[in-house]
């Protein structure tokens, strides 16, 4: 295994160039199998509880939510579809890394990731990381889903 020094690089050609010809094409696209299989329920999930809970809000409070009321459905919308999705997440990160040090295994197949992950760890491990991810993502989805109803208005008052 390389020293820690020598997996630096000078810039993103330099990874790219090294990756490639130390390890081949395939290399760069380690971890897409739980990336692709986490994509849909997340922005499913998502949106699923963004409407809903908006539904509720005009239902039980205003009939035009507020940007704080956007704000908080986005808010707690991201953190169901965040909690849920998550082990993907967490499978990807592990098989990006694979075989970077010592300390990070070569998995090879997803499959072999999952079992890695709940023998050292059960349950528990495919959620490690996620209560520093809410700080990134919670306020991210809140904000996107105000822009998406801002822009949803323009485009109906100006079509």
């Amino acid at each position: 295994m390389q020293s820690d020094t020598a997996k630096q690089y000078k810039g993103i050609g330099h990874a790219l160039s090294t990756i490639v010809k130390g390890q081949g094409f395939l290399a760069l696209y380690r971890g897409i199998n739980p990336t692709v299989l986490g994509i849909a329920p997340y922005v499913g999930f998502n949106f699923m509880c963004y409407e809903t809970l908006k539904a509720f809000v005009k239902q039980h409070f205003t009939q035009n939510p507020t940007t704080v009321h956007l704000l908080v459905c986005g808010g707690v919308a991201g953190t169901v579809a965040q909690t849920l999705t998550f082990p993907f997440d967490t499978l990807r990160r592990k098989m990006q890394i694979q075989g970077f040090s010592p300390e990070h295994p070569v998995y090879g197949t997803t499959w072999n990731c999952v079992k890695s992950v709940w023998k050292a760890d059960g349950f528990h491990g495919f959620y490690r990381g996620l209560i520093p991810n809410y700080l990134k993502v919670v306020p991210s989805i809140s904000i996107s889903f105000v822009v998406y109803e801002n822009i949803k208005k323009y485009l109906v008052r100006t079509s």
